[in-house]
């Protein structure tokens, strides 16, 4: 068995391994984001992602989130898997808002999806 074979997902270390890497990437990219740091914010996007999402697009969408006021503080990072990405969720605190950031992780470990969505959904 090869040490780095990220293609072997019926071994339980390389999946924990990515699910690390994923945790790690998605705290990053928020640190990044948080000092403005655009480019290091995107560094670990893959080229689908990049290409959706330069670092210039990144920017101004997170700028927007300035709307809610500051961020505050984030809460505890949960991971799941679905449609075969590893989907990091961290709550953003913000002064006016309570939102989340929602990092999907592809097979290769780079980052595959970037969303932030409010954290309660109004119902009717």
């Amino acid at each position: 068995q090869a040490p780095m074979s990220p293609l072997a997902p019926q071994s339980d270390t390389p999946d924990a391994r990515l699910a690390a890497g994923c945790e790690a990437r998605a705290t990053s990219i928020l640190d990044a984001a948080q000092k403005g740091d655009y480019a290091a914010a995107v560094r670990d996007f893959d080229a689908k992602m990049r290409s959706a999402m330069p670092a210039a697009k990144f920017k101004q969408a997170w700028e927007l989130l300035a709307q809610f006021g500051a961020l505050q503080a984030r809460g505890q990072s949960h991971l799941a898997t679905g449609e075969g990405y590893l989907i990091v969720t961290i709550p953003l605190i913000f002064e006016k808002a309570n939102l989340y950031a929602q990092i999907a992780c592809g097979s290769d470990g780079r980052i595959a999806g970037f969303h932030v969505k409010p954290l309660e959904v109004p119902g009717k």
